[in-house]
């Protein structure tokens, strides 16, 4: 399926999103992205079960980053995405938290970092499924695992920051 660059345009949010998930790190997702629009420009990869064209994209950018990363450690857990920024520069911007929020969104933050503290391939289901809104059978696909796996380590996210949010989750600031 041919995809045109009104289709690669649309699709950068959410490529950059998930090479963030995988690395980590905004400069190494952004050189992921680049990479994953060259290739999609050039020709586009075989993917099974003639997945969307963003799905095809996302497949593509994970196989970019399996290439790339195969011999480093998966991020098991560290530091939210933004850590690994350098702070913001003067102005309005410098206000925000060191994950890359203004302060009242502390609770988005920490749960950024909650989901940083999961597995690779646990927080890769739960991002897919719950922001990408991808089907378990897309994402078995993207992923080259049974269904069960997928339905696996979704139930295995969830339970770990369930079991996180019940114990640490900053309470809510007042407005007052």
């Amino acid at each position: 399926m041919p995809m045109n660059a009104s289709d690669l345009l649309a699709a950068l949010p959410r490529l950059r999103r998930y090479a963030r998930l995988l690395t980590g790190d905004r400069r190494r997702a952004d050189d992921l992205v680049e990479k994953t629009l060259a290739r999609a420009r050039q020709h586009l990869d075989p993917v099974p079960l003639a997945l969307r064209p963003v799905a095809q994209l996302l497949a593509m950018l994970r196989t970019i980053y399996a290439e790339e990363f195969a011999g480093e450690q998966p991020r098991e857990s560290g530091p939210a995405p933004h850590a690994a920024d350098p702070g913001p520069g003067p102005g309005p911007s410098a206000n925000l938290n060191e994950f890359g929020l203004p302060p009242q969104a502390d609770r988005t933050g920490w749960a950024l970092a909650q989901l940083f503290r999961l597995p690779i391939e646990q927080r890769e289901v739960i991002v897919l499924v719950a922001v990408e809104q991808m089907s378990y059978e897309e994402i078995a696909a993207l992923l080259n695992v049974p269904i069960a796996t997928v339905m696996t380590r979704l139930a295995q996210a969830r339970e770990e920051l369930r079991s996180w949010a019940s114990v640490a989750a900053p309470a809510p600031k007042s407005a007052g």
